[in-house]
């Protein structure tokens, strides 16, 4: 045998089992009573393959690549990556009510509440929320907390029959008392993960206070379902998607095993696997009989300290007891003529009436007909933001705002002067400075937006909205901030833990720009982080010679009495005084709007109502492409999908001095949902597709 023979036999041989050689050397020879033509082994045919048939199919396929992506891309001038599909969307229709949320179960959860229960907005919110937690842990929970937003009647005996009070309840969490300003000094990854980490829930006793304020259903029946889940259900594609992205930890940690790792094969669960949480289970329906109190006093709050202790954190069941609500009337801004309700301080929503009332001073975001959000499905698109020029002043509205969200801490904790800064950030003042310097030939340095501090990044979150036949609506946000919250799960109740200090400022150094951490955001004992949640409620009035919708108040024997109709109702002079008090326009339009996704929630919500303003309905308003800067990092985030961002934009934003970044609209940074109810009774809800959610109706 030659040697260059030996050698390719030996290397076979080398790759061969004891039995594979013998059968390949038998394989060698003539068959017997064959042709004696050489008789290949699996194991050659396999290797034959893989170096000369595999190639080409690899090769082929980068053919189709090219020609199907790449070319396309180079053809429009390479100012963008190939566009990226997005996941189905979804418009849920109904004359009645509708909720949106990130989990079609959820979604539908809320509705069977108001339909076949005869449930209000917020009790759906109540039960959609506890709904939430089960499904999408990795989201929100009763670990966690947020705001929620109500619209309700306004209680007041001698208010118009159909006015409406706008109240905020806010359920953030908040630092334990022997927090301090330098905790995290030197050691940052301990506010993202361990028990350090940790801040006061607040869900649940916001979910009590909604409950005691407006809830009609008895709390029992709206913890129930959540419950059910609990014991078990299956797995969505997108928990499977964020298990496999960040469920790396959960294979070493025994609570979290348990749970979500398959048992036998030590695999994370995938899509359509059954998942069961018992312990949760158990502590929801210890919930539903107890109240909500019973996670802060007693058994369950000792057991989530114990845990939270043991992961090296500094919470107490004192912490846990003296936890309380905050509520308040809700901050209120005019945007385009429309009322737009949000919450105040330590959240975005100031951030959120800045941005709308700086854009409301341009005529390219004013619709020509703004007397209905759309006539039809589908109306045109025609706002500001499907042109060059259009995007880049948003784009510098938007890096404003991130400027004056510099200033924002919890307000029980500011000086005076630190306090009125906030207010001044939706004074009719200051926005209209702030629109003055923005210029339509170029952007501007960091500086330039005068930011005083270091942009702090949160993230994570869900949103749910919901409205009801009798137009009572509910937007409401909550978190457990990073994905799967601090990584600590109390093993005796399956509650998953927030990092909600990961939220606040550390003292230190200054950033490359030479920013320093927000002193106004420091740790401290019972202080809220600041936040980029900013649930909101807009609503939309028709010009007032086309509404026939108001009331109006006359007075009898020192008594309100109103009568509907758009002209002044028709009295009894002998029973009425002639003095007309005032008149009560009804809106023609409601939108309850809520976002998650960190640093990009406010800004997504106001993209989202400057296209509900171009004509499209909620759902399609919602799954436009979305562009985002927050001064630091420098790019222009642009999501791209099916071929709907332009070319020539880029090219546009690019000569203003715009750095764009291109990402994948399914990447799931920001998602929002929302709840559109008209006059005359039509119902719309929407889910974000980027988080794969769908609404509901009826």
């Amino acid at each position: 045998m030659a040697p260059s023979a030996r050698n390719d036999a030996a290397e076979r041989d080398a790759l061969l089992s004891a039995e594979e050689q013998q059968q390949a050397a038998i394989g060698t020879g003539p068959d017997h009573g064959s042709t004696g033509r050489p008789r290949r082994s699996r194991r050659e045919i396999a290797k034959v393959i893989a170096l000369h048939v595999l190639p080409i199919i690899g090769a082929a396929a980068v053919l189709v690549l090219f020609f199907l992506l790449v070319l396309p891309w180079i053809l429009h001038g390479g100012r963008g990556p190939p566009s990226f599909r997005s996941y189905p969307a979804h418009l849920a229709t109904g004359y009645k009510g509708a909720v949106a949320t990130e989990n079609q179960q959820c979604s539908d959860i809320g509705v069977s509440i108001m339909r076949d229960r005869g449930g209000n907005a917020v009790d759906a919110a109540i039960a959609a929320t506890l709904c939430i937690g089960v499904l999408n842990m990795f989201s929100a929970g009763i670990g966690g907390g947020g705001w929620a937003i109500v619209r309700a009647p306004n209680p007041d005996p001698f208010a118009p029959k159909s006015s409406w009070n706008h109240t905020v309840v806010d359920f953030r969490e908040y630092a334990p008392g022997l927090a301090n300003e330098t905790m995290f000094l030197g050691r940052p990854e301990a506010a993202k993960v361990g028990g350090l980490a940790v801040g006061v829930p607040g869900e649940l006793r916001g979910l009590e206070e909604l409950h005691n304020q407006w809830g009609t259903l008895p709390w029992a029946d709206l913890v129930e379902p959540a419950a059910s889940l609990a014991d078990e259900a299956t797995v969505s594609r997108e928990l499977a998607r964020r298990l496999k992205a960040f469920g790396a930890f959960m294979k070493k940690d025994r609570p979290w095993r348990k749970v979500f790792v398959h048992r036998y094969s030590g695999r994370l669960l995938s899509e359509g696997d059954a998942i069961r949480r018992t312990h949760y289970a158990k502590t929801l329906r210890t919930i539903a009989k107890e109240g909500p109190r019973a996670l802060y006093v007693g058994p369950i709050a000792q057991a989530l300290v114990r845990t939270i202790k043991a992961a090296g954190g500094i919470m107490t069941l004192t912490d846990l007891a003296v936890y309380r609500v905050k509520t308040y009337p809700a901050l209120e801004g005019t945007w385009a003529g429309k009322k737009v309700y949000t919450t105040g301080a330590p959240s975005s929503g100031p951030v959120l009436l800045s941005l709308l009332s700086m854009l409301d001073g341009f005529d390219q975001f004013v619709p020509a007909n703004d007397t209905s959000l759309l006539s039809t499905f589908g109306g045109a698109a025609t706002s500001g933001l499907n042109s060059g020029l259009g995007v880049h002043r948003y784009i510098e509205a938007l890096k404003f705002g991130f400027g004056q969200r510099t200033l924002i801490g919890d307000p029980e904790y500011l000086s005076t002067k630190a306090q009125a800064a906030i207010e001044e950030i939706t004074s009719p003042k200051r926005i209209k400075a702030l629109r003055a310097n923005i210029t339509d030939d170029r952007t501007h340095k960091l500086s330039y937006y005068h930011p005083l501090f270091d942009i702090t990044h949160d993230h994570g979150t869900m949103s749910l909205s919901v409205v009801d036949k009798d137009g009572m609506a509910v937007s409401l946000t909550s978190t457990v901030n990073l994905i799967f919250g601090s990584r600590v799960m109390c093993p005796e109740t399956g509650i998953i833990l927030n990092d909600e200090m990961d939220d606040s400022s550390t003292p230190g150094v200054p950033n490359a720009f030479g920013l320093a951490p927000s002193p106004y955001n420091y740790p401290d004992a019972g202080k809220r982080p600041l936040s980029s949640m900013a649930p909101a409620i807009v609503e939309y009035f028709e010009p007032e010679s086309k509404s026939n919708s108001s009331l109006t108040s006359f007075e009898k024997d020192g008594q309100h009495v109103f009568a509907s109709g758009g002209e002044e109702a028709e009295h009894d002079d002998d029973l009425y005084s002639s003095k007309k008090l005032h008149k009560v326009a009804q809106p023609d339009t409601i939108v309850a709007l809520g976002g998650s996704g960190g640093s990009r929630i406010f800004g997504s919500i106001a993209q989202v109502l400057l296209h509900l303003d171009s004509g499209l309905d909620i759902s399609s308003a919602i799954e436009r492409p979305r562009f985002h800067q927050q001064l630091l990092p420098i790019e222009l985030d642009v999501e791209t999908s099916g071929g709907r961002f332009e070319a020539s934009m880029a090219e546009e934003l690019g000569q203003r001095g715009h750095q764009v970044s291109y990402i994948d609209i399914n990447t799931g940074w920001s998602e929002v949902q929302g709840v559109q109810r008209h006059s005359d009774g039509r119902v719309w809800g929407a889910s974000d597709s980027r988080k794969q959610g769908v609404a509901s109706a009826y």
